[in-house]
Parts: structure tokens; C-alpha cells; sequence
């Protein structure tokens, strides 16, 4: 560690071998004692008062915070008066080294220092009585700039609406976009723009003065991820452990209709479809072991199949139950007083986990991370979003900022667990996520970065009549699919996510659907452009004849409303469908 000489002064020794501003502290020292002895022989007589000494350091505060920028030309300027300059040392945490030079001022470098936490003591000693001087200042080093997340890109819609930029920020105090304020809320960002510039620079600062560029490109055309060709069936864990609905799957398979499989890996109950080695698993007394899962992957992989391994994330009435039952009300959502488990009548009075409990959430990152350990391709989160329903009614413990910002946090720490091991992550959500995000904590602008693919469920039963123009949703599936969809492009555009839609293949209510129904959406899937769907029946029965990969032609022509007969080329909706059903 150098230390410099910073006023440029001469400091070569005179005839006495004194420095000349040594010698001038010195000669104002002699000045003083001639005075007093000009007044009287009692003055000569007292006793030597010591040398003024003083010891200054500047440049840095105690407790100051430097970053990239700052360390390359950090230092404390330490000057003196009095003698004892050339006794002085530095000690550096643990290290200590001398002045090399008897100077009044000097510079102690501190470019060299690493990331941490540092104390710096300078200690000049009293000479002739003099008491000793020190001066202690504490410094950070803080090298690692702030994290943000956003979309690489995109693009102006359609439609002329704005386009949403939101993303996560850690470690952010300030953020600005093209240079105008950007407001950071609980270490977010979200903001809608009208594209109209070429590229949008977020500059985001921490508290040490580093700073993270993130920039957004605005392209004219909209850039949709690639994703594999997927043709794909939802299989519950029960459903692989019967005989016969797991012979219908394999069939399609052996068909050539899909090449993926979505198999259960934690369901609606929170039960677990193999013995999981997840200590929590076995704490809250998750049932599991419907199926071997070293069998079950080497004979989907066999027949050349990749394999879904699908999580419900927050919908764990197990977990939910155990948590409350043994003191741990932070884990469930609770009433709006606090005093009770969110009962959800839409699922059985079943409670939902708190996706903002840090328990919760490494819980579902285990099991996912054990499952791509295991040989699984691909974990899809399902139920990764708070229960729907006015949050004023509900209190989620822990929570702090808008629970979407939370949720997004999650993903972000599984994809990261996931990383290592290859494993693409993507996400069921909910077909209004696309434009109403706050009502499920579902927002795509913040997850779409984060993950491979979202899976909107854009079932026709679950349209309101008169959804995106469409009077009968249930009874046009081609139709409310086709426009739902086109809107889920545009929000997915340019953040790095695929689409990979979710298929309604099952009776809901006002709709009986058959092969040429599911093939009416698959086909509008096709017809925008997107290369893969997932078909969802949760009894895993399907109507084998309307599964076809995209691109190959549907057994009819399903467009428009096909509960009719008169659809162009298509055959009678009335003939029985190939439906895969268990013996009675």
C-alpha cells in the first residue's frame, strides 16, 4: 500500500537534517518559548508544554459505502501537525504498515480493497507528552451491481393499446427509464409505453452508487419464443396407476397423436405421485406412492415421449391443514381477521398455502428440483397464484408489496433451483391473466421473463358469454380460443416466454364437448401460429380423435359454432366419440 505526498511540497532535509515543514512546526515551537522567556525568569522556569499535535482524515465518511465506480479512486487524506507524523501507522483490518516518509499529509489508497466489510485505524503516537492520536473509519465494499429482470423486447400492438414493461429489482434504491424517474414499489417495476421509441434503457442504482442497465429493444414485429412441437395430455397420479386409463394414454402415444406427457407429480390434494424424499412431504404426512416413478419415466422416455412433471404450487389443503393444526398460521391464507384458514368453496372448503411463506415456497422448489433430479423434463407450476376472490377478504401473512411481485420472486428462486439441471419451467395460468393480472397475483409481464412457457387455460366453458366478442364462448370454441390466444401472444410477446395453451377436453357444466370440439381449438392454436398445446381432462379421459400434433388436419373442419352440423366439411358432431372410458 503506497501512501503520497499530495501537496507537493519539497520535503528534502535541510542543514539540520529536518524537513522544511517539520522544521516550521518546530520553528513556531521556538517562537513561542522565546516570547515567554522574554517575559521574566518564572517563565523559564515552568514546566515544557507538550507539542500541539493533530491528526485530520478525510475523504471518506465512517460507515461509507463504496461501489464499482467509487473504489477505483477511494482514499482517506491524512494530514498532521506536530512531530510523531513519521511514527504513524495504518492498519487495514488484520494488516498494519508505516508511513513510509515523515510527511504532513499523505493519501491512503484504497482501490485494492476487496468485497466486505473493512476497518481502517490510523494511529499517530504522542511524542514528548503528546498524546496519542487515532481515527477508526469503517467502509463497505460493494461490488455486485443491482439485479433486473425484463423483457429482451417489444413491440407496438395490434390494437394500438400500450405495452407493459414491468420486472424484478434487487438491491435498488433509484431507477430511471430513458433518463426520466422510474418508481421502484417493494422492488418492482411496471410500467405501460406506447413503443414509440427504439429502445427503452432502465438504469437501476443501488445504495454503494452501483448501476444495472437493462435495456428493451422495440422491434416492429413481435417476437414469440420458440418452443418444441408439443402435443401433449394431462395424466393424473391415480389415472397412471390404473390399468386402464394408463393403457388409453399409451395408446394415444403408440397413435402418434402427442409426444408429451403431463403426469402429476403433486395434485389439488397435495398428495405426491412417488415416495418423495422431501423432508416436509413426510412431516405433514402427504399421502404418495401412486406410481413408481423410475418405471414410469423409462417407459414414456422408451416410447420416445418427453415428460411433464406437474406441481400445484399453492392449492395444498394437506399442507394447509397440517400448518394450521401445528401452529403455523404464517403458512395459510387466512380471513380477512386473521383468525381462521381461507375456506375456498370453489374447491371443496379446501385452505390455500401462502405462496409469500418462505416455508411454502421452498417446498414446491424441492419437490420440483427432486423431480428434475429424478428425470423429469419439464415441471409446469399449476395453482402458482393467490385463490381468486376480493383480496380485502383475505389476509396473506408475510406479505409485503402486491402479492403478483411476490409470486414472481417464487418463480424466479425455481427456475434458478432448476438451472443447474436443464430443466424448463412453465406455468398454468389463468385465460384473464392476459388482462386482468391482479385479480389471481397472475401478472405476465412480470413472470414471462422468468420461464420457458405459460400455459393459459383458455377453456371455453370458463368465458363469461360475450368475452372478446364472442356470445356463446362454450358453444364457438374455435373462436373464443383463437381471440383469447391472439391476445396472450401479444402480451407474451418479446419476454422470452413460449405459449403452450391449455386444451379443454372435459364436461363442464353448459358443455359436453367431443373430438371435433377439441380439435376446433387445437386448430386455433394452429391457425395463430403456436406449435404446442397441453389437452386437460382430470379424469385423464380423452377424446383421442380430436388430438392431433398441430399441423396435421383435424378430423374435421372445425371453425365457427360446431355444435351445429353445418360447419364446412365437417362430419356429424353427433357420431360417438373415440373417448378412452374405463370398463363399468
Amino acid at each position: 500500500m503506497g501512501l503520497q505526498d499530495r501537496d507537493g511540497g519539497d520535503d528534502r532535509p535541510d542543514a539540520d537534517g529536518f524537513p522544511p515543514r517539520r522544521r516550521a512546526v518546530f520553528a513556531v515551537a521556538g517562537l513561542v518559548a522565546a516570547l515567554g522567556a522574554a517575559g521574566g525568569a518564572a517563565a523559564v522556569t515552568r514546566s515544557r508544554v507538550p507539542p500541539t499535535t493533530s491528526l485530520t482524515v478525510s475523504g471518506l465518511a465512517d460507515g461509507a459505502a463504496l461501489g464499482i465506480r467509487q473504489l477505483a479512486s477511494a482514499g482517506l487524506t491524512v494530514s498532521s501537525v506536530g512531530p510523531g507524523f513519521d511514527q504513524m501507522t495504518v492498519t487495514i483490518d488484520d494488516a498494519t504498515s508505516a508511513l513510509p516518509a515523515p510527511l504532513g499529509q499523505a493519501t491512503i489508497p484504497l482501490d485494492n480493497l476487496a468485497e466486505g466489510s473493512h476497518t481502517i485505524t490510523i494511529s499517530m503516537p504522542g511524542v514528548k507528552g503528546a498524546p496519542t492520536r487515532t481515527e477508526t473509519r469503517t467502509v463497505t465494499v460493494d461490488l455486485a451491481p443491482p439485479t433486473v429482470t425484463g423483457p429482451p423486447e417489444i413491440s407496438p400492438r395490434a390494437d394500438g393499446k400500450p405495452v407493459t414493461i414491468a420486472g424484478l429489482v434487487d438491491d435498488g434504491v433509484s431507477a430511471t427509464i430513458n433518463g426520466q424517474p422510474l418508481a421502484l414499489v417493494n422492488g418492482s417495476y411496471r410500467l405501460a409505453v406506447d413503443a414509440s421509441a427504439s429502445a427503452y434503457d432502465i438504469a437501476v442504482s443501488d445504495a454503494a452508487g452501483n448501476e444495472t442497465h437493462h435495456v428493451v429493444q422495440v422491434t416492429a414485429t413481435p417476437t414469440l419464443a420458440a418452443y418444441p412441437a408439443t402435443s401433449a395430455v394431462h395424466v393424473g397420479q391415480s389415472a397412471w396407476a390404473d390399468d386402464v386409463r394408463r393403457e388409453g394414454v399409451l395408446q394415444i402415444i403408440r397413435e402418434g397423436r402427442i409426444n408429451a406427457v403431463e403426469l402429476d407429480i403433486k395434485d389439488e390434494v397435495g398428495d405426491l405421485g412417488y415416495p418423495s424424499t422431501v423432508p416436509l412431504a413426510t412431516t405433514i404426512g402427504a399421502k404418495m406412492g401412486f406410481y413408481d416413478v423410475k418405471v414410469a419415466l423409462d417407459l414414456l422416455h422408451s416410447m420416445k415421449v418427453r415428460v411433464i412433471g406437474r406441481v400445484v404450487c399453492f392449492l395444498d389443503p394437506t399442507l394447509a391443514k397440517w400448518s394450521w393444526a401445528n401452529s403455523h398460521p404464517n403458512d395459510v391464507i387466512l380471513d380477512s381477521a386473521g383468525t381462521a384458514p381461507l375456506l375456498s368453496q370453489s374447491y371443496g372448503n379446501a385452505a390455500f398455502t401462502n405462496l409469500a411463506s418462505p416455508t411454502v415456497q421452498q417446498y414446491n422448489i424441492d419437490l420440483a428440483a427432486e423431480a428434475a433430479k429424478l428425470g423429469f423434463d419439464e415441471i409446469i407450476f399449476d395453482y402458482v397464484r393467490r385463490p381468486e376472490g376480493d383480496i380485502t377478504r383475505m389476509k396473506i401473512p408475510d406479505l409485503v408489496g402486491p402479492p403478483e411481485v411476490e409470486l414472481a420472486r417464487f418463480v424466479r428462486r425455481a427456475a434458478a433451483a432448476l438451472a443447474p439441471t436443464g430443466t424448463k419451467l412453465g406455468l398454468s395460468l389463468f385465460g384473464i391473466a392476459a388482462t386482468r393480472p391482479a385479480d389471481i397475483a397472475q401478472d405476465v409481464a412480470l413472470l414471462g421473463p422468468l420461464v420457458d412457457y405459460v400455459a393459459p387455460m383458455v377453456y371455453p366453458s370458463l368465458w363469461g358469454d360475450g368475452e372478446y366478442g364472442v356470445p356463446k364462448p362454450w358453444k364457438d370454441p374455435y373462436a373464443i380460443v383463437s381471440r383469447s390466444l391472439a391476445d396472450w401472444q401479444a402480451v407474451a410477446a418479446g419476454t422470452g416466454a413460449a405459449v403452450v395453451p391449455w386444451i379443454e377436453d372435459f364436461p363442464a357444466g353448459r358443455a359436453e364437448y367431443n373430438e371435433f370440439q377439441v380439435a376446433a381449438q387445437i386448430q386455433a392454436a394452429g391457425d395463430l401460429g403456436l406449435t404446442g398445446f397441453l389437452v386437460w381432462n382430470p379424469k385423464t379421459l380423452y377424446h383421442s380423435g380430436g388430438i392431433n400434433p398441430i399441423g396435421v388436419p383435424p378430423v374435421a373442419s372445425p371453425v365457427g359454432d360446431t355444435s351445429a352440423s353445418t360447419v364446412p366439411g365437417a362430419a356429424s358432431p353427433e357420431l360417438t366419440p373415440t373417448t378412452v372410458v374405463p370398463p363399468a
